[in-house]
């Protein structure tokens, strides 16, 4: 794959081969929420909403080990009991592997490409096939949280004014994310002139928890 390839790709089992050494793990566990951000009715119905929180609780690292494994535990026994949500409850398990040395992370990255399949087909798309509409917005929102693996960009610390940091948590926690290119004229007062930086925060295109521009200015990996 090339980085123009990237940039059109529409499907997301074709991008996801690019972080199977991929660590940590936050990224995945914020792509499979924002996945299932999209089904969110369904969710509600099978009241797994606060699995969902624990997932990001989870990214967000202000979940004890005690918590996670907990969560884990119970999502396995509901996946036994309700047929119905099993994908949506294994989606969820996946999102909540313990994160170890000894788990490579192509495994993670199978399970979110599974997750997504099964999200897929809850919204109507059935025996795994992307639906064109949904394709393209996963990508998207893998393209988001992940940036360009084909064209990485070094972050200046000195971009990180106090006023770009607080634009970039206030978007974080509230998931405010029409505020991206308020966060772009920020970057840009502090001496940022990458393009790709600059472009992505005023594009017209989906953002999410873990947006690769947003966890560059605070720091996060």
């Amino acid at each position: 794959m090339t980085v123009e390839e990237w940039e059109r790709c529409g499907d997301p089992r074709d991008m996801m081969p690019q972080f199977q050494y991929y660590r940590p793990f936050r990224k995945f566990r914020h792509l499979v929420c924002a996945c299932l951000h999209t089904v969110d009715d369904e969710l509600k119905a099978a009241q797994l909403t606060h699995f969902v929180e624990v997932v990001e609780r989870a990214a967000n690292e202000t979940i004890s080990e005690d918590e996670r494994s907990d969560a884990a535990q119970e999502l396995l026994r509901l996946e036994y009991m309700d047929l119905d949500a099993g994908q949506l409850i294994a989606t969820l398990r996946h999102a909540l592997y313990e994160e170890s040395e000894q788990l490579p992370s192509g495994i993670v990255a199978g399970a979110v490409w599974g997750s997504l399949s099964a999200i897929d087909e809850l919204m109507g798309f059935n025996q795994g096939r992307f639906g064109t509409e949904n394709g393209l917005l996963y990508s998207a929102l893998v393209r988001d949280i992940f940036g360009n693996p084909f064209r990485p960009i070094v972050f200046d610390p000195t971009w990180r004014t106090s006023t770009a940091v607080a634009l970039a948590r206030g978007i974080y926690d509230d998931r405010a994310f029409d505020r991206m290119p308020i966060l772009a004229d920020a970057l840009q007062d502090a001496g940022c002139d990458s393009d790709d930086t600059l472009n992505h925060c005023r594009a017209d295109t989906v953002h999410a928890r873990g947006c690769w521009v947003v966890d560059a200015v605070l720091g996060k990996a």
